[in-house]
């Protein structure tokens, strides 16, 4: 709901309930999780390198407070959609730029990350709306 602040405060829950207990397999975040994921897309704020920084390292504070500062983690899906608009998608280009740059020189716990789609996908109107189909790297209709 709230990007990065609603991803960090749901992971401290989780990690609360498990060293309170609450869950059947036992006390230890090892036993539920060898590494962590989480999807970084920005909805409603402005895309800055400095935010989705900030945002990312948000989350894994989480995983650092609990002591699991040594897994690794996989930003499993980003991206953005253009709507179909060349102006935007050469912007967006730019974004993908600095998020590589970021990950590389600034996010040590980062394994590995992950665009949503290589290709704009005009089916995915059907279950996402016309937003889904420009999440695409590349533009093959017609192809």
């Amino acid at each position: 709901v709230n990007g990065f602040d609603s991803m960090a405060a749901f992971l401290d829950r989780v990690y609360e309930g498990i060293e309170a207990g609450e869950c059947i397999g036992g006390t230890d975040p090892d036993d539920y999780f060898d590494a962590m994921a989480w999807h970084c897309y920005y909805f409603s704020e402005t895309f800055t390198p400095e935010n989705w920084l900030e945002g990312n390292n948000s989350v894994y504070q989480v995983m650092a407070a609990h002591g699991d500062g040594e897994k690794k983690v996989f930003l499993t899906e980003f991206g953005f959609s253009d709507g179909g608009d060349a102006e935007k998608d050469a912007l967006q280009a730019s974004y993908f730029k600095e998020i590589y740059r970021l990950a590389q020189e600034s996010m040590p716990y980062l394994d590995s990350l992950y665009p949503f789609r290589m290709v704009e996908d005009e089916t995915a109107a059907e279950w996402g709306g016309s937003i889904e189909i420009y999440y695409g790297l590349f533009r093959v209709f017609d192809a």
